[in-house]
């Protein structure tokens, strides 16, 4: 009797634990979703803005819009 109320419990633990589990793996995805972070850990910083460019962007006062063109078959 002993032994299978240990089954139950050892099955019981790791339902939450799975279940605990994937309710931190949407959470995480979620925040992640919402709050879009990248860094250039690039030697050569190939996607790094220029000096000149974040300094041009410093001192914009206004919202700017950019419109992007590209072909459809484009791998963007």
């Amino acid at each position: 009797m002993a032994g299978r109320g240990r089954r139950w419990l050892a099955s019981g633990n790791l339902l939450l634990t799975l279940a605990l589990l994937g309710m931190l793996f949407i959470m995480v995805n979620y925040i992640a979703s919402r709050r879009y972070a990248r860094w250039d850990v690039t030697r050569q910083h190939i996607t790094a803005l220029s000096d000149r460019t974040a300094q041009a962007l410093r001192t914009l006062e206004q919202p700017v819009s950019i419109v992007v063109f590209y072909q459809p078959a484009h791998r963007l």
